[in-house]
């Protein structure tokens, strides 16, 4: 997807997030995301937002723990609103190839963060669902792109960092059966190997793209696995988000 058609999903994801969380109530709990509750995925989302508005306003990194405290309660949610309003306004002003800082290692654009925001909210909204006992859908593409960021970018760059452990893993083919989309990941010397390619691997986690994302997201179990299953649940055990 584009840079800018992956910022439009981010008030449809917004206002997905918002009508669960208003059905589930602010003190039900996320299945996702063990000892959360409605009211802190909402006020989490929306400094993530909030972060993410200051650090394109100041075009650098800013002091995360400056910033004052999000409101308790029912007025979490019209701040998370006000927060999502006021980011996508910020990154709409930016073209996706105008320089930005990110914390990533990635070229400095801002189209990182159009597309940060997008999987941001696509996945806490499917958190929100969850909380209300729904069944989370991920549009199609959006979903692909999802497990590409995911697969390419953040899971290697946590292993790197030292947030999660490659060691021991086997191989896996992960392959989008409603959309383009094939990647292999491979353990090799502690880091984590990521190429898109059709290939095989000790498992193969394959289905429609927002079972698959959902599912190496820990926010399902849809997909088929093919091959070796303790591969499949020894990376999703492994690497959380």
């Amino acid at each position: 997807m584009e840079p800018l058609d992956l910022l439009a999903t981010v008030p449809t994801s917004s206002a997905t997030l918002v009508a669960a969380a208003v059905e589930a109530g602010l003190d039900a709990p996320v299945p996702s995301c063990p000892e959360w509750t409605v009211e802190k995925l909402v006020r989490h989302t929306g400094m993530v937002l909030r972060y993410v508005g200051k650090v394109v306003e100041a075009g650098g990194p800013i002091d995360a723990k400056a910033l004052p405290k999000p409101p308790a309660g029912s007025l979490v949610v019209q701040w998370f609103e006000e927060m999502e309003r006021t980011t996508v306004t910020a990154l709409a002003a930016k073209a996706p190839d105008d320089e930005q800082w990110n914390w990533a290692g990635q070229p400095p654009v801002a189209a990182f963060w159009h597309r940060r925001m997008a999987h941001e909210l696509a996945v806490h909204a499917a958190d929100a669902q969850l909380a209300a006992a729904r069944a989370p859908q991920v549009e199609t593409e959006l979903a692909a792109d999802g497990i590409d960021e995911l697969l390419t970018l953040l899971l290697p760059l946590k292993v790197t960092l030292g947030g999660g452990d490659a060691t021991g893993l086997g191989t896996l083919h992960v392959h989008c059966t409603d959309t383009e989309g094939e990647w292999l990941i491979e353990p090799v010397g502690g880091a984590l190997q990521v190429t898109r390619a059709h290939a095989k691997g000790d498992a193969a986690l394959r289905g429609p793209a927002s079972e698959v994302l959902l599912r190496l997201c820990n926010r399902g179990g849809g997909g088929e696995v093919v091959g070796d299953p303790s591969v499949v649940t020894t990376f999703t055990e492994r690497f959380t988000f």
